[in-house]
């Protein structure tokens, strides 16, 4: 047996990574595999090796050789450029020359077989000759990340990529049924109500401008399901007496007005991305909704969302109950008549009040009852990992991957499906992990859309834009990477194309 591994030798080993990347690994992966055979199992004579007859002593000039080797590495002279996305510019770097001692200690002989087993330890030492010192700094970025660069490498990366789609995959399942699906559900609601009320007040003579403002009129003061009288069923006031219920207007002086709202519910954009939030849109309904739920109405934030949707009354007390009106009709629909925002899904609801899983499916197409609904999301309670929602306390293992890897019929079985619902099911999985769904980043405050795939190149080289933080399969370490101090400190930040590019070879 021949072995060439020690904490030093491996030390080196990952110092020439470093140094010449690609074009110290790329052999490995092909051609460097029958020299690495002929070099682990050498055929010479006895003699050669041995000092005695019985082999117990090795030979004073085989046990130990001394030979010299130059090494080359490539700098990139450009960083700040490259971590921007430019491309690298790099300087050559060498010759760096060691001294490698190879130490041969004999294991065993058998002079039958005519083998010889022994130990071989290699060690790397600087020669004091060098033209270029060992201990000269080079810049690289792709440190044997990428996948064409060495099989074994290459496969573990790559699960690891994998199973980070998974983990956004799953969330995004979870983030569907608890709040983009009623989205969905919530706009097509709004908008089939808005559709037959322009109708509506159009044949009558008007106009729908004037319908869009009897809407929102609509949801402050309709006398059973406005605002101002649920205002007053509830108590908000603190004055209600036997004898009376106090409503908003009443105890504020404040009424709503609204004169036209076809801006808000058709054309409305966010200021300076100019992405769509009109009301009658999923993510407008979201956007909007999310914002009345973290940034109750006050002057203030009711006279942004005035701003944005145009619906800025006469007054300040107008605007204040415009926005009540707003946010109770478009949030109130959105999150109670839909389950919207609701982390909880309906489970364990006893009230009857909340939106359940079975129902929260149906908005996705997927028709399935609440107990069916419920095991296919979060497993049925044994160690297998098969729920949709599901994950194994490591983290490394996620249902919704297991679930992709099956046939349709391993999957219906396990799941207990028809070949309806295991269609419907696996094209809403595979949508989110084939990046056929997008997650529109504007419902987090940012712009432009997250893929699992995008989200996977970004959370390599830079913070996780769905969390925050850094995943502890990445450049980052956790964190872990700027703790330590590499990079003075900094944590790595790389464009998404950059470690794409790293991952997957040039895009």
């Amino acid at each position: 047996m021949v072995t060439t591994t020690s904490p030093k030798n491996m030390l080196i080993a990952g110092i020439i990574l470093i140094l010449l990347n690609v074009a110290a690994l790329s052999p490995l992966s092909t051609g460097a595999v029958e020299g690495a055979v002929d070099d682990n199992f050498e055929t010479f004579p006895k003699d050669t090796a041995c000092y005695d007859d019985d082999c117990e002593t090795a030979d004073d000039d085989w046990a130990s050789s001394t030979s010299q080797r130059d090494f080359y590495g490539w700098s990139v002279n450009n960083l700040p450029e490259v971590m921007a996305g430019a491309t690298p510019t790099y300087t050559e770097v060498g010759p760096v020359t060691y001294d490698i001692t190879t130490t041969k200690t004999i294991n065993s002989y058998d002079e039958a077989a005519g083998t010889l087993t022994y130990n071989s330890v290699k060690t790397f030492e600087c020669n004091a000759d060098s033209e270029v010192p060992c201990d000269t700094k080079v810049t690289q970025l792709n440190i044997a990340f990428q996948t064409q660069v060495i099989g074994a490498t290459g496969l573990a990366i790559n699960g690891i990529m994998d199973t980070t789609k998974a983990a956004f995959t799953a969330g995004m399942l979870g983030k569907d049924l608890e709040s983009l699906g009623a989205g969905v559900a919530a706009s097509q609601a709004m908008s089939a109500l808005y559709a037959g009320t322009v109708a509506d007040v159009t044949t009558a003579g008007g106009t729908e401008a004037m319908a869009s403002a009897g809407i929102g009129n609509s949801f402050f003061h309709n006398t059973t399901t406005g605002f101002n009288a649920f205002f007053a069923a509830m108590n908000l006031s603190g004055m209600n007496n036997g004898s009376m219920m106090v409503n908003y207007t009443t105890a504020t002086g404040g009424s709503a007005s609204f004169t036209n709202l076809t801006y808000a519910f058709n054309d409305a954009v966010m200021p300076g991305s100019l992405e769509d939030v009109s009301l009658l849109s999923d993510v407008g309904t979201m956007v909007f909704s999310g914002h009345c739920q973290a940034f109750p109405t006050t002057l203030e934030n009711a006279t942004i969302r005035a701003s944005i949707w145009n619906y800025v009354g006469a007054d300040n007390a107008t605007t204040i109950a415009n926005d009540w009106a707003m946010c109770y009709g478009i949030g109130g629909n959105f999150g109670t008549t839909f389950g919207g925002g609701d982390a909880s899904l309906g489970m364990g609801d006893t009230t009857g009040m909340a939106v359940n899983v079975s129902t929260r499916l149906g908005y996705l197409g997927i028709t399935m009852d609440e107990v069916s609904a419920t095991v296919m999301l979060l497993g049925d309670g044994d160690d297998v990992i098969t729920g949709l929602l599901e994950v194994n306390d490591a983290g490394t293992e996620y249902g919704v991957a297991n679930f992709l890897a099956m046939d349709d019929a391993a999957a219906m079985t396990t799941y207990g499906m028809d070949q309806a619902t295991y269609d419907s099911v696996y094209g809403w999985v595979a949508s989110w992990f084939g990046d056929v769904t997008p997650l529109p980043m504007i419902l987090l405050g940012g712009s432009g859309e997250m893929t699992a795939s995008l989200f996977v190149n970004t959370t390599f080289g830079a913070e996780d834009p769905l969390n925050g933080g850094y995943l502890n399969n990445s450049l980052n370490l956790g964190g872990g990477w700027a703790a330590l101090g590499a990079s003075g400190g900094n944590a790595v930040a790389l464009d998404p194309a950059l470690s794409g590019n790293a991952l997957y070879g040039p895009l």
